[in-house]
């Protein structure tokens, strides 16, 4: 990890895990025990739904986080290392699956936008 997200994990891990070892899960479930895949997949669709967007998933948060990484640094290696992605052309996948919404200058993915007769716009939640 890099200086300033170690940092960020040790901060949380003093804040919300006092008394924990190096062994124990960094994220835990409401039970208490490691956080996985169906907890971070159910608690994404809820916090989704609570803020009026439908069908939001951790999927659809990684694929805004690189989108938003090549817009700020226009860099796709750059943006394949912070993703993890073992090739750079896993990353460009992402990328290639995107466009500029004319009405706000967001990049969004195409499933997400309509065309109108002026361009093409973001999706509105329902």
């Amino acid at each position: 990890l890099d200086n300033r997200v170690a940092a960020l994990v040790r901060g949380y891990a003093e804040l919300h895990r006092e008394g924990a070892g190096g062994a124990d899960p960094l994220l835990v479930s409401e039970r208490g025990g490691p956080l996985g895949y169906m907890g971070v997949y159910n608690r994404v669709r809820r916090i989704g739904q609570q803020a009026g967007v439908s069908g939001l998933t951790a999927q659809a948060l990684r694929g805004t986080f690189i989108v938003r990484q090549f817009d700020l640094h226009s860099d796709v290696l750059r943006v394949q290392r912070l993703a993890g992605h073992a090739h750079p052309k896993t990353t460009a996948r992402h990328l290639s699956r995107t466009i500029q919404c004319d009405a706000c200058g967001a990049r969004v993915r195409v499933a997400d936008t309509h065309r109108i007769d002026s361009g093409t716009a973001c999706a509105l939640p329902a």
